[in-house]
């Protein structure tokens, strides 16, 4: 566009804010959306900012505007095109991605969202007034400015209204809301012929009449499309469709300019909640369309050195947007829950974790093939591999890497909750371990970034779902081949292993809000610990230490709930000793190394009041308290055995919300006390170590060679009469409650917010009141 044009969109924006527009004006406001106008063009002079200062000036005027291009985006849908009407649409939809925002920021206040898009009554400053286009300028002037209304001439005849006035009263006196007819329009564009598809095969009036376009239109192949179907993919094609995507993206963002408060109320989103719920001719090759663009992206291609930084990766943006509304629509439960109407059986078995009445998450629930499956994993285990490993070549910046791997890794979460026949498959796998892999580099590198600590809840989250499962902890037991990219102590061992230490990392020297996830970590290990066959002695001896820096009493004195880590950690050594002996020599080795720690806690057992007679303040789990230190066994040691374990019921451990809040100053109190130690599960150990240390101290002599001799001894005899007879194995399933969708819905906005405000800007100089951003 020239200097000239330039200038007359800049004027046009800057006249919306300064006096009110005829609605009828057709000149003036196809200049919001000329075929003339670039994407840059709107970008410069159409900023948040602009619109912003219209919406506070002129409220009466940003909400035509508004209108004015959900009726743009009406006409194409029922008109003959042009290439010019085509490139008319686009601008319509890059402004209303610019202008939804706007229009959320304060609503809860001024009412303005509900008042336009769900009563079409266009908002003004005074009163709201049910507009049409055919009102004159002047009498709008004379209304807004409390003046005698200006009664027009009683025999003079309205003139005929044009197709452009026809068309915005439409809108406004439709049945159905604008928001509605927004999401209509916006769904069917997504595959419209010449815009986001290459062309239909059936005709318009075919068309019409099909309850749902053909998955065979669907813009890859994959999950829903047969393997064989066309590569519906070209570079305008994909570009359009994330620009229509990042509309509904926008649109569906209300949540974000919601108060914390009002989120669960009557302030809930009607834009995701009209999305999910109302079907639609697209709704399942949407679906399968922004899964298999996800899932088939390759941000290495053929592997050439820098081939990212020589053109624009559209096809990663068209990923980026897709992921980030598929995780929006799929967690959005529904205001009614549908519980109670029928559902198919695969919805009510997995009805805790989505609403059935959300028909994206039904579909996603029912996906079945094995080579859909195979794509999903696949593509998942490459997408996050490639976050992890990108940065680690020999020449800098040679491999693109990926920035989606928090929306990657809650697509995946989602859906092993979704499908239990996909979670089922993927536990299955010889390589499941791959998924696995790049999670725990993911939590150990987020520990310490407080901009990360969302991702390290979400992975802990995940493999506390995944902990209730007996394969994965039997996958677990895999030797670990790959090498390892984070600062880890070297040991030779198993992705149990790897498991522990990255945990053991988390304590010594995570960020302080992490420690609302030591209880979800310690559930996991003990979820696990009945199948670990071996852990090598570098994580033998750390685990020992830490069980000893959590067993302080001063630290089980300083908090209320710090005794709970106790219990989590004798139930996996009970679970390692009862289940896993015979493999587990070096966890052994620890435990009769630092068998000090349970005998100091079967003391307390003994005598609850001594400890609070030496309760002092305890110091933070540091790096010196959990070190790698080896100890050799002293003489035997007479502390008499305590019989019998403690009985433990069956529960579901659920994550905690992690919160900025100071807890309250705790003071223990023999009550407290009468609530916990009697119930330590120390029988097993106690009685192991009292039934194993006569033999051990015949044949230790103080040299070097002590642990070597210890270690050979332990492989060659065994626990028969020695150990009591084998507790219930008792795992903890995941649970979803209140406080983790909240969490989980707070984290998705979020991370849409930072990347669409710092990457694609669209959300830029926008405020959010979900969430606090520093």
């Amino acid at each position: 566009m020239g200097a000239g044009q330039a200038k007359v969109i800049q004027e046009s924006v800057a006249q919306l804010s300064q006096a009110n527009i005829s609605p009828s004006n057709e000149e003036f406001w196809k200049r919001f959306y000329s075929a003339s106008l670039t994407q840059l063009d709107l970008l410069t002079h159409a900023t948040t900012k602009e619109l912003l200062k219209i919406r506070q000036n002129n409220t009466k005027n940003f909400a035509v505007l508004v209108v004015q291009l959900v009726a743009r985006l009406r006409r194409v849908l029922s008109d003959k095109n042009t290439p010019n009407d085509l490139q008319e649409v686009m601008n319509a939809i890059r402004l209303l991605t610019r202008a939804l925002p706007v229009a959320f920021e304060g609503s809860v206040n001024d009412g303005f969202e509900e008042t336009l898009f769900w009563k079409n009554t266009i908002p003004g400053h005074i009163n709201d007034t049910k507009i049409s286009s055919t009102t004159s300028d002047a009498t709008q002037a004379a209304n807004q400015e409390g003046e005698d209304p200006i009664i027009p001439p009683a025999p003079v005849a309205e003139p005929e209204p044009t197709p452009f006035q026809k068309s915005f009263d439409s809108v406004l006196k439709s049945n159905k809301s604008i928001g509605r007819q927004l999401l209509d329009c916006l769904m069917s564009l997504l595959f419209f012929p010449g815009l986001t598809t290459v062309s239909f095969t059936e005709s318009v009036e075919e068309r019409s009449k099909l309850a749902d376009i053909p998955l065979k239109y669907g813009w890859a192949p994959g999950v829903g499309v047969a393997q064989t179907a066309p590569y519906n993919s070209a570079g305008y094609l994909d570009s359009n469709r994330r620009e229509i995507l990042m509309c509904i993206l926008c649109a569906t963002s209300y949540s974000m300019y919601i108060p914390p408060s009002l989120v669960e109320t009557a302030a809930k989103n009607r834009w995701l909640e009209e999305l999910v719920t109302r079907r639609r001719a697209s709704t399942n090759v949407l679906l399968y369309s922004m899964i298999n663009v996800i899932i088939r992206y390759d941000p290495v291609g053929w592997g050439v050195p820098y081939n990212h930084s020589l053109f624009f990766d559209v096809p990663e943006q068209l990923m980026n947007t897709s992921v980030q509304l598929l995780n929006a629509v799929i967690e959005h439960r529904s205001v009614e829950a549908s519980v109670s109407a029928p559902q198919p059986a695969v919805v009510a078995q997995a009805s805790s974790y989505f609403s059935a009445s959300n028909l994206f998450a039904v579909a996603l629930s029912e996906i079945t093939q094995t080579q859909e499956f195979e794509a999903v994993f696949k593509g998942v285990v490459r997408l996050l591999t490639n976050h992890v490993t990108a940065n680690k070549t020999y020449l800098p910046g040679a491999t693109k890497q990926i920035t989606c791997h928090q929306e990657i890794l809650a697509f995946f979460w989602q859906f092993i909750q979704v499908n239990r026949k996909f979670l089922d498959y993927i536990l299955r796998r010889d390589d499941f371990v791959d998924v696995l892999f790049p999670i725990f580099h993911l939590i150990h590198e987020g520990r310490k970034d407080p901009a990360q600590l969302g991702l390290v809840h979400l992975g802990i989250f995940v493999l506390l779902f995944l902990s209730g499962e007996r394969e994965f902890s039997i996958t677990l037991n895999r030797a670990l081949n790959k090498k390892i990219l984070i600062d880890l102590p070297k040991f030779t061992g198993n992705y149990a292993d790897y498991l522990v230490l990255v945990f053991i990392k988390i304590f010594i020297d995570g960020n302080k809000r992490l420690e609302s996830l030591w209880e979800c970590m310690l559930t996991i290990f003990a979820n696990v610990s009945p199948y670990i066959k071996s852990l090598s002695l570098v994580t033998s001896m750390r685990l020992l230490k830490l069980f000893g820096s959590l067993s302080r009493r001063s630290f089980l004195l300083q908090r209320e709930r710090n005794h709970r880590y106790v219990f989590f950690l004798l139930e996996a050594f009970n679970n390692l000793l009862q289940y896993q002996y015979e493999g587990n020599t070096f966890l052994v080795y620890a435990v009769i190394s630092q068998r000090s720690f349970f005998f100091k806690l079967l003391e307390l057992a003994k005598n609850p009041a001594s400890a609070l007679a030496e309760s002092a303040p305890a110091a933070d789990v540091s790096q010196e308290q959990i070190s790698s230190q080896q100890t050799v066994p002293a003489s035997n040691d007479p502390t008499p055995v305590a019989e019998g374990a403690a009985k433990v019921e069956h529960t579901t451990a659920a994550p905690i919300e992690h919160g900025l809040a100071a807890e309250p100053q705790f003071t223990p109190n023999m009550e407290w006390l009468g609530t916990w130690v009697p119930r330590l599960p120390l029988g097993t150990i106690v009685r192991f170590l009292n039934g194993i240390m006569p033999s051990i101290d015949s044949i230790v002599d103080g040299t070097a060679s002590d642990q070597e001799k210890i270690v050979d001894y332990l492989r060659k005899t065994t626990l028969v009469g020695i150990l009591p007879v084998p507790h219930p194995i008792l795992i903890r399933h995941y649970a979803p409650n209140k406080q983790t969708q909240t969490w989980f819905n707070h984290f998705l906005w979020g991370v849409v917010y930072i990347r669409n405000s710092t990457e694609t800007h669209v959300l830029k100089d926008t405020t959010p009141q979900l969430f606090l951003i520093r």
